[in-house]
């Protein structure tokens, strides 16, 4: 039996590149671990790392998490709180369909939720995520967002969607405390949707180049008309003026 007692007071732990497939880390062996990173490795089942109850950041990118992310054994009740203080969660690079069975209403301290590089054609299931602040589902093949994938009281500021097949941008009226917006190289082809960005009183920066609407008209032009407080669009500082004096 090894010798375990060295691990009580572990704090990080980085576990990267060995084609682990399964992890069975439980509160008992590492009672004070906030911060967890196993990167790189064929991870398909996270049964045990719910209970580090203390981990604050896990990193699973580059795994095989999939379609849903198993939690419990089988015969097993699932716990009410999943992850209960863990605030940051790589999914990235998972072949991930969709994020039924995640499980996110559980995780109450989720803040930073990242997803880029999966299969996701919707991002239904978040919007339970009251607390998050950072949603980041880049290089998906995602066709449409609704407002309803939100929560009524979401906390979003920074929502990076770029490299999607977007075509309409309603969905960003329920983003009431957005700061950041990117939404380049997607489908959105009709300025007026542009438009929406009017409530959005709090966003500063915004991205838009590479979708079909730019090849057609001033988007810059368009998205200061819209909100006159922006100051960053697509990398770029503006000052509105220079955009909106004919």
């Amino acid at each position: 039996m090894p010798n375990v007692g060295n691990l009580q007071n572990l704090k990080q732990l980085s576990i990267t590149n060995c084609a682990i497939k399964k992890v069975n880390l439980t509160e008992e062996v590492l009672p004070n671990l906030e911060s967890l990173d196993l990167r790189q490795n064929q991870i398909t089942t996270l049964w045990g790392l719910h209970s580090l109850i203390k981990l604050q950041t896990l990193s699973l990118s580059h795994n095989q998490v999939g379609k849903s992310m198993t939690i419990c054994q089988k015969d097993t009740v699932m716990p009410k709180l999943l992850f209960p203080n863990l605030i940051t969660l790589f999914l990235d690079h998972n072949d991930i369909r969709s994020l039924a069975g995640f499980n996110f209403e559980n995780m109450p301290m989720l803040k930073y939720l990242f997803l880029q590089h999966n299969e996701l054609q919707d991002i239904n299931g978040v919007q339970s995520c009251v607390g998050l602040e950072t949603l980041v589902v880049d290089h998906n093949k995602i066709q449409v967002i609704t407002e309803e994938d939100f929560h009524s009281d979401n906390n979003i500021r920074s929502f990076f969607s770029e490299y999607n097949k977007i075509k309409f941008l309603n969905f960003v009226r329920r983003l009431t405390k957005i700061e950041k917006l990117f939404v380049s190289n997607n489908k959105v082809s009709d300025k007026d949707q542009i438009k929406n960005l009017g409530t959005l009183k709090r966003l500063k920066e915004i991205t838009i180049l590479g979708n079909p609407l730019c090849k057609r008209t001033n988007h810059y032009k368009l998205a200061l008309q819209a909100l006159v407080t922006l100051r960053r669009i697509d990398g770029h500082s503006v000052i509105p003026k220079d955009y909106l004096d004919d």
